[in-house]
């Protein structure tokens, strides 16, 4: 059975009690035949059943890692990276550490992100990738 399928099924439960704890109360207060308390709890997990189909990629584990949109951009540094330190993309402040810990990069020198890892950009100065990236 896919992970998918029991993630749903398990966040099913709570609302499935929380019926079963509603009808019995209004069967209680009100004294609905049996049969239609069971119809209505029926219809619930038929209701359950047939939207998994509609809302299963819900559920499925987001496939991109944090910041990945952010690789290919360029951005200024707002600090010297020596090798670490603040770098500005699409008017955000972001921590970035060079590719090349050796180098250094001056405050207002133009950095192209390479990667991510942990929220942190991984850059190399513009004069340094040698390459074109699409944006």
């Amino acid at each position: 059975m896919p992970w998918t399928a029991v993630r749903y099924g398990l966040l099913q439960l709570p609302e499935l009690a929380m019926l079963t704890l509603i009808l019995i109360l209004v069967r209680h207060w009100v004294g609905f035949p049996g049969w239609l308390y069971g119809v209505i709890l029926g219809v619930w997990i038929l209701k359950i059943i047939l939207l998994y189909p509609l809302v299963r990629s819900s559920y499925l584990p987001y496939p991109h890692k944090a910041g990945a949109s952010m690789i290919g951009k360029c951005g200024i540094a707002r600090e010297p990276l020596e090798p670490r330190g603040r770098v500005s993309i699409r008017g955000e402040l972001w921590l970035a550490s060079l590719e090349d810990e050796e180098d250094k990069v001056k405050t207002g020198e133009t950095v192209r992100v390479l990667d991510v890892k942990a929220l942190t950009l991984i850059v190399a100065a513009e004069r340094m990738t040698g390459k074109k990236v699409d944006r």
